[in-house]
């Protein structure tokens, strides 16, 4: 029950955390308000910073909330359920009661989280390509204006998916090493069930829909993309007319 508090307070934060920041720099920064709303509800002194900030949630940043609920929800659950794994003193007995309900529970979440999975990487990655376009986009034309809250855009993504894939792999790593323990020990009268969980150990792998593994590779390919996403933006943008 706790856990399911703490869990909902870290979800409420997150996703507070960006409207915010932008209510606080729209409010000192006058020059970098888009479009005629935002100018009207800052410059109505009477709503506030607390108007304002209820505007820049329910507005501007709304479409990022259900992405940040499934990020923090998914690394809360990973952590919370790797505490399951934490002691490395079970007997083979044990191991065995432990991974089969494990199993049951890898299975119902995988099922449950991995279309969302994809859909919020999906979400992430085009989001990073968008503010790696407008960056280079306002270097290259003086006149626009440079919005550096795209700059807490990419970290915030940037922190909710380093979280998301170190969360996966931890679980993931506490898994098979209960694998390993109880390998060595083959002449037990295991289940069949359990045997063939042995046998197929990409079961238990956390993947988004099946299209990829949420490990820690993926970050180095994620990191791969972006960087030549951003040397095909800026040869875009530099390469000379003639």
């Amino acid at each position: 029950m706790k856990i399911s508090k703490v869990s909902v307070a870290v979800v409420i934060a997150v996703m507070c955390f960006v409207p915010a920041l932008r209510t606080l720099y729209y409010t000192f920064s006058s020059n970098d308000r888009y479009s005629c709303i935002s100018k009207m509800m800052y410059n109505l002194k009477t709503f506030g910073l607390i108007g304002n900030f209820i505007y820049e949630l329910t507005n501007t940043c709304i479409y990022t909330a259900p992405s940040y609920a499934v990020c923090v929800f998914y690394t809360v659950y990973c952590k919370t359920f790797s505490v399951l794994f934490q002691d490395d003193q079970l007997s083979t007995s044990q191991a065995v009661q432990v991974k089969t309900k494990c199993v049951e529970i890898f299975k119902n979440f995988e099922n449950t989280f991995s279309f969302l999975i994809l859909v919020v990487f999906t979400f992430l990655l085009c989001s990073f390509f968008k503010i790696i376009f407008l960056f280079a986009y306002g270097i290259k034309i003086a006149s626009y204006p440079l919005n550096y809250l795209y700059l807490i855009d990419f970290t915030s993504h940037s922190v909710l998916v380093i979280a998301m894939v170190l969360s996966a792999d931890n679980i993931q790593e506490r898994v098979n090493h209960i694998n390993l323990i109880i390998e060595p020990n083959s002449a037990m009268d295991l289940s069949k069930q359990y045997l063939d969980i042995l046998r197929n150990r990409a079961s238990l792998s956390l993947t988004g829909w099946g299209m990829f593994t949420v490990r820690k590779p993926l970050l180095l390919s994620l990191l791969a993309w972006l960087f030549t996403y951003a040397v095909i933006i800026l040869q875009f943008f530099y390469t000379p007319s003639n």
